[in-house]
């Protein structure tokens, strides 16, 4: 990742062996669910960090599409998915 001049980052993607998955997140709140939509929609490198598996931590950047689902047939549920890239910071 390079700090580009008038702001922004360039980020060099990494050969073949770099992850790309589709994440899925659960929120229990409307407002909670819209928040992650809109942080994931700023273009930003994220970190994704699993304290129990290390071996699934890395960052990642989107690299497709991003959506909000409410889930009907449960109350209080809603789902974001994003079609994200691994990348090397």
């Amino acid at each position: 990742m390079h700090p580009l001049l008038g702001g922004g980052v360039a980020v060099t993607f990494g050969g073949d062996e770099l992850s790309t998955a589709t994440l899925e997140m659960l929120f229990t709140t409307e407002t909670a669910a819209a928040d992650a939509y809109t942080q994931l929609n700023t273009g930003h490198v994220f970190q994704l960090t699993d304290y129990s598996k290390t071996t699934t931590s890395m960052y990642f950047t989107i690299a497709g599409s991003i959506t909000r689902t409410y889930q009907v047939e449960s109350e209080d549920t809603w789902i974001v998915t994003a079609d994200i890239q691994q990348v090397v910071p």
